[in-house]
């Protein structure tokens, strides 16, 4: 993995990252070996075009000569690539992206519900955590993308809603609560999340519901047990 870059792979992933479609292509047409460039972190130009919503110049980069290995194809969602590289003995599903994903991550944040279910028929593991600050697992990674469909798959999988926290204390529940997901919350709690338990900072999903104006979020976990802790807090004796 390069601690620092070319200067001219350098200009090329900035271009990339701010949108320069013009100065990405001469830069490419100068060189054809930059299409399979990493970046500091060692993430390909195609992914990191997954990465910035660059969706159609991730296709063509890749067309063009640019990497599309297990993790490229599972944050396009490219189930025919997904299927390739799987029937190979040697391409594992657990394999991490040089930032900290599995695959099985990729595809569930970017809401590829068909590649998850090839990447878990294949054996990748639905706990695992990712080897990144956030230290999460993929039904984190499919609630902060705000993906219902593959919330939900994963649940059906025995996803776990309870036990693993991720950076700051945060259940799957903080997240969505926060997020304001509500199809997400709901699919939650039908699948046993619990309402009352504390982040690192002490807040519950009901607090970080209320604290980003999701109101009616706060009224879905109150009904499922969950206590209002702005209220206890306010009718507190003090003594």
């Amino acid at each position: 993995m390069p601690a620092h870059l070319r200067p001219e792979v350098a200009r090329l992933f900035r271009a990339l990252q701010e949108g320069d479609v013009e100065g990405l292509e001469e830069l490419l047409a100068s060189d054809r070996k930059l299409f399979t460039e990493r970046d500091e972190v060692g993430r390909s130009l195609s992914l990191v075009a997954v990465y910035t919503g660059q969706i159609a110049l991730a296709w063509d980069l890749i067309r063009r000569g640019a990497p599309e290995d297990l993790h490229e194809a599972a944050a396009l969602g490219d189930l025919p690539r997904i299927r390739e590289l799987l029937s190979k003995a040697t391409v594992p599903t657990e394999t991490y992206a040089p930032d900290g994903w599995t695959p099985l991550h990729l595809a569930a944040f970017f809401g590829s519900a068909e590649a998850c279910e090839s990447l878990l028929d294949h054996g990748a593991d639905i706990s695992a955590v990712s080897r990144n600050p956030l230290a999460n697992q993929p039904l984190h990674a499919a609630v902060a993308g705000g993906q219902a469909p593959v919330v939900r798959l994963l649940l059906s999988r025995h996803a776990d809603v309870v036990s693993h926290r991720c950076q700051g204390g945060l259940t799957p529940l903080h997240l969505a609560a926060e997020l304001g997901e509500t199809e997400v919350v709901g699919l939650l709690l039908e699948a046993g999340a619990e309402v009352g338990v504390p982040n690192d900072l002490g807040q519950t999903p009901v607090d970080m519901a209320r604290r980003s104006g999701h109101e009616d979020l706060v009224r879905v976990m109150l009904r499922h047990g969950a206590r209002d802790l702005l209220v206890s807090r306010a009718h507190r004796v003090p003594g």
